[in-house]
């Protein structure tokens, strides 16, 4: 077969001659390597934005070094609603046989409040009880706000997931500002 001028034929991987010119496929792997190599090791997630309203903003970042989540609710605004229903999805990286639920809150820098739950125990009342690792988890339910009252400021609320072993599940970072 000729060869068009300035291309040179080498063998390729199972033997078969090509151009040496470069290829989709070969362009893709290099950019792939280019994208992992270079552009280096992410220091923090993405911050995500929930809700954008005119007098309410809600973001979170993954406060896990290693893994994002999703989290989405609604309605939004916040508002007058007494619930909100709250979506999380996560690929699991450790198996959950007993999950525990840390929530600090902080508004305008000072702590409000600590709150803990334990979500799987004896009685495993959620799906995601007894999930093993590399599963992929959806968790979604009307949550309870138990306040009549949202009061303006910048709110901070730390989750944080663990399971018996005390490793992270899932961790969001969440900013709540009201005007």
């Amino acid at each position: 077969m000729p060869v068009a001028k300035g291309r040179k034929r080498t063998k390729g991987l199972f033997g078969k001659e090509k151009d040496r010119f470069c290829t989709m496929k070969d362009f893709s792997i290099f950019l792939f390597a280019f994208c992992c190599l270079y552009l280096g090791e992410m220091k923090e997630w993405p911050r995500h934005t929930v809700c954008r309203m005119k007098n309410v903003e809600v973001y979170y970042k993954s406060c896990d070094p290693l893994q994002d989540i999703g989290v989405s609710f609604n309605p939004c605004p916040l508002g007058d609603r007494d619930h909100v229903n709250l979506t999380i999805g996560v690929i699991l990286r450790h198996h959950i046989n007993s999950l525990f639920c840390n929530v600090n809150i902080f508004n305008n820098g000072h702590k409000l409040l600590n709150y803990e739950e334990t979500f799987c125990d004896h009685l495993q009342r959620y799906s995601f009880c007894r999930k093993k690792k590399g599963e992929f988890v959806l968790f979604h339910h009307p949550v309870r706000i138990p306040i009549s009252f949202i009061p303006q400021g910048n709110f901070r609320i730390l989750t944080q997931l663990l399971n018996e072993d005390n490793l992270t599940i899932a961790c969001a970072d969440f900013n709540i500002n009201i005007a």
